[in-house]
């Protein structure tokens, strides 16, 4: 067993905000990212006017998601406070683009799961404690098993 501050509850809670949304843009990324070079080239304009027209129902959803969810992203790469035009865009560039390559937009998606994941390992390894560790109190256990410890 272990014990996380509420801070770090907080930061982990905010890690798999992130991941849900990182997992939504794979998920429409995965339905408009399907061509290679040639098809990112002549498909540009089609792909641009469809998602502006939202004639192109997928697009339009993927650059509203893009847009809408970057400040969590850029919350999950340590950035605080008001976010300035310089935190989205470092943050907007993990993300696909409706002009990247299938390849490329798998890239930049396991490069943010590579980050998110380190986050959450840094997370629980520097902050965590086994309850075996923790000096003084008493140990109980919950009917359904879980274990705890009462601290002085």
């Amino acid at each position: 067993q272990l014990i996380l501050s509420d801070k770090d509850r907080e930061k982990l809670a905010t890690l798999e905000t992130a991941q849900n949304v990182a997992n939504t843009i794979r998920g429409l990324s995965e339905k408009i990212n399907t061509f290679g070079v040639s098809g990112r080239i002549t498909g540009a304009p089609r792909r641009f006017l469809g998602g502006a027209a939202q004639t192109n129902v997928d697009i339009a959803r993927y650059n509203s998601v893009r847009s809408g969810f970057v400040s969590n992203v850029a919350r999950t790469l340590g950035e605080k406070g008001t976010l300035a035009e310089g935190d989205v865009q470092r943050a907007i560039a993990y993300l696909p683009t409706i002009y990247d390559t299938a390849a490329v937009a798998k890239g930049k998606l396991e490069t943010l799961d590579s980050i998110l994941a380190g986050a959450r390992n840094s997370i629980v390894e520097t902050s965590t404690k086994k309850l075996s560790e923790l000096n003084g109190g008493s140990f109980g256990q919950t009917k359904k098993g879980l274990k705890y410890k009462i601290l002085p």
